[in-house]
């Protein structure tokens, strides 16, 4: 098991890569930056993750990052229509 400040120093490599995922699906600067930070603590928390070669984790961020985007974008898309 990996101590506090090596999750982060691992971590810290794929912020850039996080973020600019989130902002390119979402279109929303604010939006993103909530799904990259959440995207990132399930990350820190992903054993498998953390246990993946340094070849996969850029598809592994990529494959969170998709799934996290598209459900903030799903659950504001259900609380604009609920609004109308």
């Amino acid at each position: 098991m990996l101590d506090f400040q090596k999750k982060v120093e691992i971590l810290r490599r794929y912020e850039s890569l996080c973020y600019t995922i989130c902002v390119s699906l979402l279109h929303d600067e604010a939006e993103a930056c909530k799904a990259a930070e959440q995207a990132l603590l399930l990350l820190f928390a992903d054993q498998a993750f953390l246990q993946e070669t340094d070849e996969g984790k850029p598809r592994y961020v990529l494959r969170l990052c998709t799934k996290e985007s598209l459900n903030r974008k799903m659950r504001n898309g259900l609380k604009q229509s609920a609004s109308f």
